[in-house]
């Protein structure tokens, strides 16, 4: 009887555990869901680059895991996204990686060299 306890016990800890990293994890999901529009980007030799007068690159989240990117309204690319803790991961060509930080409406992606700065314009 004893035993069976401590295996009840065990399970329902391990399975707490397990729900809260979900919680985190649909948090950010539903966050970043919606239209984000590019405002500047930071790294590299140039320092800080914005986008042309007139041009606008967005990228849209679907609650399908679809992302979607868009230049002046045009289809760049379309592909399955995941997002596991803080990083958001995605296929162009090859396996992209960027850990995602959401606060106050705007959208930080940033890899090892590069950042990227969108303002949410649809949710």
């Amino acid at each position: 009887m004893k035993n069976t306890i401590t295996r009840i016990g065990l399970f329902l800890l391990i399975f707490s555990f397990t729900m809260q990293g979900c919680e985190k994890d649909e948090k950010i999901d539903s966050e970043i869901l919606g239209k984000w529009q590019l405002l500047y980007t930071t790294g590299g030799f140039v320092g800080i680059t914005y986008p042309h007068e007139g041009d606008t690159s967005t990228l849209e989240f679907t609650d399908e895991g679809i992302l979607i990117k868009k230049k002046n309204n045009v289809i760049i690319f379309e592909t399955e996204f995941s997002i596991s803790v803080d990083k958001l991961t995605y296929s162009y060509g090859v396996l992209l990686e960027y850990k995602v930080d959401i606060s106050n409406g705007t959208l930080e992606l940033a890899d090892n060299q590069f950042s990227f700065y969108y303002k949410q314009i649809k949710h």
